[in-house]
């Protein structure tokens, strides 16, 4: 299996990128979150308040599993997805991790007048907290990194160079 996993913090770009990738390649393209919402017709955020972010996160890995069965799949990740470490081991046996860096001040201000991120609703000092805790472990994960903070278009042409090149070892 040869998938390409974009992770990243919320407001990388993971899903714009994925989108723009997938026009480039010609390949599917699956939004993780996406397939969540569609799996139980309902917002990330209403999971998240009626079930809790434990819930969640087991719908994620079951619906992760289900995509890494595909072939030559893009998928773009939720900024969390990374801290289980099934979803780890999942996503490594199946394919290629991509990691869009970009600072969290542009992260924020991507998504700032999205009120679909139950997680934005913390407070200023968690959010940093969170964001550096997260950081680290997907630079430790990633077989690429790319930085994501000028164009979109400068981002893609970064990656399809970098994918060009890239080998997995066996």
């Amino acid at each position: 299996m040869n998938n390409l996993y974009i992770i990243g913090f919320m407001g990388a770009g993971k899903s714009t990128i994925g989108s723009l990738l997938k026009e480039k390649t010609k390949q599917n393209f699956y939004d993780l979150d996406k397939e969540i919402e569609k799996s139980t017709n309902l917002e990330i955020s209403k999971i998240f308040e009626i079930y809790g972010e434990r819930y969640f996160r087991k719908l994620e890995t079951k619906i992760l599993k289900n995509i890494a069965k595909q072939n030559n799949y893009i998928v773009s990740t939720g900024g969390g997805t990374i801290l289980k470490r099934k979803n780890l081991k999942i996503m490594q046996k199946s394919g290629t991790i991509l990691f869009l860096n970009c600072p969290l001040s542009i992260c924020l201000n991507r998504i700032k007048n999205k009120n679909t991120r139950p997680l934005l609703l913390t407070n200023k000092q968690k959010i940093e907290n969170m964001f550096n805790k997260r950081q680290k472990k997907y630079l430790k994960i990633a077989n690429i990194t790319v930085e994501n903070y000028k164009t979109k278009e400068d981002c893609l042409n970064l990656i399809l160079e970098k994918l060009k090149y890239y080998r997995p070892l066996d």
